[in-house]
C-alpha cells in the first residue's frame, strides 16, 4: 500500500465554525497508554527557598508545547520559530509561516512512534497569492533541524483571526486538527 494517507473530513457547523480533519497514516503505531501523573495535576512546585524554576524566557507569542522523550520540549512561536527548550536549546525558523493577526506557527504534534520515526507535525498559516490559508506539514526532526517536509493537508481556510490550530494524535492513531 506504500505510504498512503487516508483522509476523512468532517465539517461541524457551530458558532464560529469548527473543521476537523482525521488522518490515518501507515507509519502510525499503537499509541501507548498514558496514565495521569498525580504530580502533574498539582500546583507548580517551588524549591526550598520558595522560588520557582524558570525553564524558558523571551518567548514570542508561544502557542503549543510538545514534550520530547529525552525530557526536552518543543515550543511553537506564532512568528514562525520552533524552539527546543532543555539541555541543548535551539531555535529553528519554519519556512513558509505567515504571522497574520492570530495566525502563524500554531499547532504541534509528535508522531505516536516519534522515538523511532522522528516525525513531528506542524500546523501553520501561510499566504499564497494574497490568500491566507492554513496547512499541516510533517517533518523529520533530528533535535536540531527540520527536514523531509511533506504537506499533509493544505488550503484550510485562514483569516486574520480564529485560525484554530490545535493538533493531536488520538487513541485511534488519527491526527485530529481543529480550526475555527
Amino acid at each position: 500500500m506504500g505510504r498512503k494517507i487516508w483522509l476523512v473530513l468532517f465539517v461541524v457547523v457551530a458558532i464560529g465554525g469548527v473543521f476537523i480533519a482525521l488522518f490515518k497514516t501507515e507509519e502510525s503505531q499503537r499509541i501507548p497508554e498514558q496514565g495521569v501523573d498525580e504530580e502533574s495535576t498539582q500546583s507548580p512546585k517551588s524549591n526550598e527557598a520558595g522560588e520557582f524554576t524558570v525553564v524558558a524566557e523571551d518567548l514570542d507569542t508561544p502557542w503549543e508545547i510538545g514534550f520530547l522523550p529525552d525530557g526536552d520540549f518543543l515550543v511553537t512561536e506564532r512568528q514562525g520559530t520552533l524552539r527546543v527548550v532543555g539541555k541543548n536549546p535551539v531555535s529553528i525558523s519554519v519556512p513558509g509561516v505567515a504571522e497574520r493577526g492570530e495566525g502563524g506557527l500554531l499547532g504541534l504534534a509528535l508522531h505516536p512512534d516519534y522515538a523511532f520515526s522522528k516525525f513531528i507535525y506542524l500546523y501553520f498559516t501561510t499566504e499564497k497569492q494574497e490568500r491566507i490559508t492554513n496547512q499541516v506539514v510533517r517533518y523529520k526532526f533530528d533535535g536540531k533541524t527540520l527536514s523531509d517536509a511533506k504537506i499533509i493537508i493544505e488550503g484550510i481556510p485562514g483569516a486574520s483571526v480564529h485560525n484554530g490550530g490545535r493538533i493531536a494524535f488520538g487513541p485511534d492513531e488519527r491526527l485530529y486538527i481543529t480550526t475555527g
